[in-house]
């Protein structure tokens, strides 16, 4: 299981912009879950 975290430890070892793409949509989709449950 791939975390947000894991992406941007990828991102930050080989500077792959994929992994930073990816890490971008996992935090958005974080963020929006996360106002989700807090209504």
């Amino acid at each position: 299981m791939w975390t947000a975290e894991m992406l941007w430890d990828l991102f930050e070892a080989t500077g792959s912009i994929w992994a930073y793409l990816i890490y971008r949509r996992f935090a958005a989709f974080q963020k929006s879950r996360l106002r989700v449950s807090a209504n």
